[in-house]
This record gives C-alpha cells, sequence and structure tokens, in this order.
C-alpha cells in the first residue's frame, strides 16, 4: 500500500477524503491534517513521516494553496495531488508541480489514479538499468535469453537482479535447476513492506545473478502496477541492472516495467508465424504509448537460409539488436546443467556480444580453439 498524508480544508471534508482514501484498498494514511497550515507543523510532519504522496483538499482557497507550497518546500521528492479547487487555484500551483488533480469528490479509482499519475510524474521516469524482454510467442526462447543476458552481464562485473513476470509459465526456475523457497508472488502481495531482507530472503542467488522467480502457483491474487512500482523501487538503488522476463502479453500490471524500461527487447525466433505475431507484440507495444525508438528486436534460433536480419528489420521497422544463431545441443546442454550457454561455441559468443552491447563494452570475438570449432560444427548437424 501507498502511504499518504492528507490535509482536509474541514472536519466534514476530512471524514469525506478518509473515506475516499480507505475505499482505494491501496492508500493508507500516515497522518490527517486540516487547514489552516503554517511553515512548522509543515516542517516537523515531513520531518516526522515519509509518505509516498501527500493529498491536499483544494476546497480551501489561499489557505490550501500554502498549504500545498509548505509541503512541497519541505518535501520536494514526494508527490503532491489535490483534490477540488477552482481553475484560478489549480493556475496559481502550476509552477510549484502538482503531480496531478481530480474532481471534488472524486470516485476511489479515480483518487487511486491520480496518485499512480503523480508518482509517475516525479520518479516513474524512464530508468537505464532497466530492460524488459517480451516474447513473440510461446516456446521462442525468450526465458532463456534472459538468463544468458543476466549472466553475461554479472560476468562483465555488474550486479544484475531479474525479475520473472510470467508468474504463470515462467520456466527459469527450471532453467537454473534451483528451488523457489520464496517465490516472487508472495513478496508482491505485501509490496508495502518490501525492504532489504525481504528481497534477500526472496532472491535466489546463481551465476552471480539475484533471481525473484515465480512458483507459478494458482491461489495468489493477481499483482497490481502499484507492486511492481514498490519492488522496482526497493531493486533500483541495489543493481546496475534489472532484466525483467515479461509474458507474451502486457496487462496493467506489467505494463509498469515496459513504459521505464531504457530498451524492451521483443524476442522473435525468424519463421513467419513468429514475426507475424512479433510485429502483434509490436502493436501492443505502441499501445502501451511506448516509444518505438526504445524497441529493439532479438532473433533466436537463426539459421544462415533464414530470412536475412536485414530484411526483418526493415519489416519490423524496429533495430535488431542481436541475432543468436541456432545451437540446440549448445542451448540443451546448458539448461540441463542450469547453466548459461558456454562462451566457446558460436551461441555463447553472440550472448557475450550482446552483454557487451548493453553495457557499453567493447566486444572481442574469442578464439574457440580446434575442440570448440569441432564442437560448433557438431552441434549444427
Amino acid at each position: 500500500m501507498f502511504q499518504v498524508v492528507t490535509v482536509s480544508a474541514s472536519p466534514e471534508r476530512g471524514h469525506v477524503i478518509r473515506h475516499l482514501v480507505h475505499g482505494t484498498g491501496q492508500l493508507l494514511p500516515l497522518r490527517e491534517l486540516e487547514l489552516p497550515m503554517d511553515e512548522g507543523t509543515a516542517q516537523r510532519v515531513m520531518a516526522m513521516h515519509h509518505p509516498d504522496a501527500i493529498i491536499v483538499d483544494l476546497t480551501g482557497g489561499e489557505d490550501s494553496v500554502l498549504a500545498a507550497y509548505l509541503l512541497r518546500r519541505n518535501a520536494p521528492d514526494v508527490p503532491v495531488i489535490g483534490l477540488g479547487g477552482s481553475e484560478e487555484v489549480h493556475a496559481s500551483l502550476a509552477g510549484i508541480g502538482i503531480g496531478a488533480f481530480t474532481p471534488e469528490r472524486p470516485s476511489a479509482r479515480e483518487l487511486l489514479s491520480a496518485v499512480g499519475m503523480a508518482l509517475h510524474k516525479s520518479c516513474g521516469e524512464v530508468e537505464d538499468k532497466l530492460l524488459s524482454f517480451l516474447p513473440a510467442k510461446a516456446g521462442g526462447g525468450c526465458s532463456t535469453v534472459v538468463l544468458n543476458a543476466a549472466a553475461g552481464l554479472a560476468q562483465l562485473g555488474k550486479k544484475v537482479a531479474v525479475v520473472e513476470a510470467d508468474l504463470r509459465s515462467g520456466v527459469l526456475q527450471f532453467l537454473l535447476d534451483v528451488p523457489v523457497e520464496h517465490s516472487i508472488q508472495a513478496l508482491l502481495a505485501d509490496s508495502a513492506e518490501i525492504d532489504s531482507f525481504r528481497l534477500r530472503n526472496c532472491a535466489v542467488e546463481a551465476h552471480k545473478v539475484d533471481w525473484l522467480l515465480t512458483s507459478r502457483a494458482l491461489d495468489m491474487p493477481a499483482p497490481s502496477w502499484y507492486d511492481y512500482f514498490r519492488l522496482f523501487e526497493a531493486l533500483r538503488p541495489k543493481y546496475d541492472y534489472i532484466l525483467v522476463d515479461l509474458p507474451e502479453l502486457i496487462n496493467a500490471a506489467t505494463v509498469e516495467f515496459v513504459r521505464r524500461s531504457k530498451h524492451v527487447f521483443a524476442v522473435t525466433t525468424p519463421e513467419l508465424l513468429a514475426l507475424r505475431l512479433c510485429s502483434q507484440r509490436l502493436a501492443e507495444l505502441a499501445y502501451w504509448s511506448v516509444p518505438d525508438e526504445r524497441i529493439r528486436l532479438v532473433i533466436n534460433r537463426y539459421h544462415a537460409e533464414d530470412l536475412p536480419a536485414a530484411e526483418i528489420e526493415a519489416m519490423a521497422r524496429r533495430p535488431v539488436a542481436q541475432v543468436l544463431p541456432n545451437n540446440y545441443r549448445a542451448a540443451r546442454t546448458a539448461a540441463t546443467e542450469g547453466n548459461p550457454v558456454a562462451l566457446d561455441c558460436p551461441l555463447g559468443q553472440a550472448f557475450r556480444q550482446f552483454c557487451c552491447g548493453i553495457a557499453g563494452v567493447e566486444f572481442q570475438q574469442a578464439s574457440t580453439g580446434l575442440a570448440g570449432r569441432l564442437k560448433s560444427v557438431f552441434a549444427r548437424s
């Protein structure tokens, strides 16, 4: 739940706002204040409490404007939501960064939506360390790409976390061959209580990466965008990169990741069906207002006789970030052993190149030697 401080213009308005806050089911009042407010009160409240948002009743006219100004001055990083108020009041507050406005008597849904809008304006910008991976279709190897990208970035000395957002069909547990004692669903079910201890307790460490994995349980509540918002805010200061393994269909919860990711990698294989579904995934990203310039393609299981990558790029009107050659034997061996693909084969080198591109590190082709070259020849047979 998001913790809020509320300011009302009267006891009657305080009752209305209290009812609205409780009605959202996602807002927890830390402190309820009434107008008028002075500098000392604003300082004490903001020093004592650390709310996620401040809700100010703007029906109090000049007193409301002053309260909003004082609270913003003492907590400039906390978004403020204004309830009601005249156009003149709204205009007078335009310069101090009010995050959102609602009607005088909003519904609980409208209030929660306004809080979300204000939070995203305040701290919901695109994040360079956040990367999302979206499968064109099931079975296209998106999770394998995520696993090897995460492990590869860790090999480059980066601190990496992976969020498995495909809660019903995630396979990272099997690819890594690790147990899941504390699932990401349990973490998200009580997102207001996420802290360093709970993150450590939930994360499975493998290949120098922290993995937040699904249990695929059917009896857990579906997360909302604010659960993922909380999770990312907790992860952000701890890691250089946060990779998200998405389900095929973006929803109102997982959109929290795609709209904040520096890049969304659409992972597709080169056959016609997958490319057609990839076009649908790209249209869905456009529906969720993800700019084209933040979308990249990863072509997985590529053969030399497949449609050239340049033609796929032209068809999709999105750049290809990496072509990953088909090497079933190397991928199967890695999955069987719970490891990333070995670097002594073309597929392992392609993953290395991909990670270097993400991290801005110069890629140097490794010499695999005779054994590695023979291995890659037989793997293609």
